[in-house]
């Protein structure tokens, strides 16, 4: 059998690793130049920044899948935890288990008010939806307004680049559903998986691009054809096969995995029909990343960086001092902060203005003497609304009976190790 992958990111390159053993040929079919998708580290004056996501969720599966890669003794962990929330003018500290609600630590957060503990103990009686809800509905219900406005909304939907009134909470947060399903309290859960401390999130040494490339030559090596430059513009079924027409010719298919934003699927689909209106019901954000690099120190006392929430009115939505986050990545002498801003079409001196201005009024930091790296990120952030997962169960379905299946951040969550887990996941669904 012959397989195509479109797309070259880290969900198109983990597919054809995990299915490289079922189809006789595989071809991983990739628009760009290079591979990678939202991966990408910079090499600055010998200071490796990342312009994509900084770090993978850490559990075994993918530490383990790291090791496969020859990675393993690469493997770094954050030098801070804790996590910082700019709210009213004001730093609010958080132990990094609050990302996963757990009740005992919001008790114990002095950013958190007497009513609102008291309000938190009545958490194991309150009643189960099945129903998908928004992220603000569903820990307003469970937890109370405040821990919304204080976790949700700046930590939680942040991960999205998301607003948490319109963000399902089955879709972007399933983990969250399933404890309030199966296990009907918060407290329960905490109680019955207390666990050892241990860092949520890791990154490699040499950057994270070095699983780009430790993947391409793996899937090389299992005799997956990586074509790059190669747009593929439609796919229509032709006699029984799978016809992908690119920008270089067509190629006949007996199976297509699509690895690529969903809104491009939407062109590239459109011999099948109606069906391909879902595609468009997935929104999507854009975000522009920031570095400044500079050989003053700053006296800063925020850890890894802030988060902004939406009640501040700034154009900044996030901070990482990627110098105290990674000191393996960057040089010692050196002061590096990673912003991240709304995409408004800012030309890049008035990113540079707004970013010294805004540091000025929030912390009176001074920042000069800096140099500047801007990235955009267009469309880069799908929305997941209410009713996501209903939506990409209909595409699946209908798709699956034309042997063209789907992977990547549209669908099953944007974090490095959701694509991979997806990617690994499809091999039982082809088979």
């Amino acid at each position: 059998m012959k397989l195509a992958i479109v797309g070259g990111g880290i969900s198109g390159l983990s597919a054809g690793y995990f299915l490289s053993d079922i189809f006789d040929e595989i071809f991983i079919l990739e628009s760009e130049n290079e591979l990678g998708g939202k991966i990408k580290t910079l090499t600055f004056k010998n200071n490796l920044l990342e312009l994509g996501p900084d770090s993978i969720s850490n559990n075994f599966q993918l530490e383990e899948f790291i090791f496969q890669l020859n990675l393993g003794d690469s493997i770094i962990f954050p030098n801070h935890s804790k996590i910082n929330v700019l709210y009213h003018n004001k730093i609010l500290t958080f132990e990094p288990e609050i990302v996963s609600l757990n009740p005992t630590f919001i008790l114990k957060s002095k950013n958190i008010s007497i009513k609102s503990k008291i309000n938190l103990l009545f958490e194991p009686f309150k009643k189960c939806i099945q129903n998908d809800e928004s992220l603000e509905e569903f820990i307003t219900r469970r937890f109370g307004k405040e821990i919304y406005l204080k976790i949700g909304q700046p930590i939680l939907a942040n991960i999205y680049n998301a607003d948490g009134k319109e963000l399902s909470i089955s879709s972007a947060f399933e983990n969250l559903k399933r404890i309030e399903k199966t296990y009907k309290s918060f407290f329960k859960y905490a109680l019955l998986f207390r666990k050892k401390r241990k860092p949520l999130f890791f990154s490699i040494k040499n950057g994270l691009n070095r699983i780009i490339m430790k993947l391409e030559e793996k899937v090389v090596k299992k005799n997956v054809k990586v074509l790059k430059g190669v747009k593929v513009l439609k796919v229509s079924k032709i006699n029984g096969k799978l016809r992908v027409i690119t920008n270089l010719g067509y190629y006949d298919f007996d199976k297509v995995v699509l690895a690529i934003p969903s809104f491009f699927c939407y062109d590239i689909l459109m011999d099948f029909g109606d069906i391909c209106e879902l595609f468009l019901k997935t929104k999507w954000t854009s975000t522009i990343t920031s570095y400044i690099i500079t050989n003053e120190h700053l006296e800063l006392n925020l850890g890894n960086g802030f988060l902004v929430s939406p009640l501040e009115n700034l154009n900044i939505t996030g901070c990482t001092i990627y110098s105290n986050k990674w000191p393996q990545k960057v040089s010692d002498r050196l002061t590096i902060l990673r912003f991240f801003l709304k995409d408004k079409s800012f030309k890049e001196n008035e990113i540079k203005d707004i970013i010294v201005n805004e540091m000025d009024k929030v912390f009176n930091i001074k920042l000069k003497n800096f140099e500047i790296i801007n990235y955009r990120w267009k469309n880069s952030f799908p929305q997941y609304s209410i009713n996501h997962k209903e939506n990409v169960k209909i595409i699946r379905e209908f798709f699956k009976n034309e042997h063209i299946y789907f992977i990547g951040s549209s669908y099953d969550g944007i974090s490095i190790s959701s694509c991979i887990n997806q990617a690994f996941k499809l091999r039982d669904e082809i088979l």
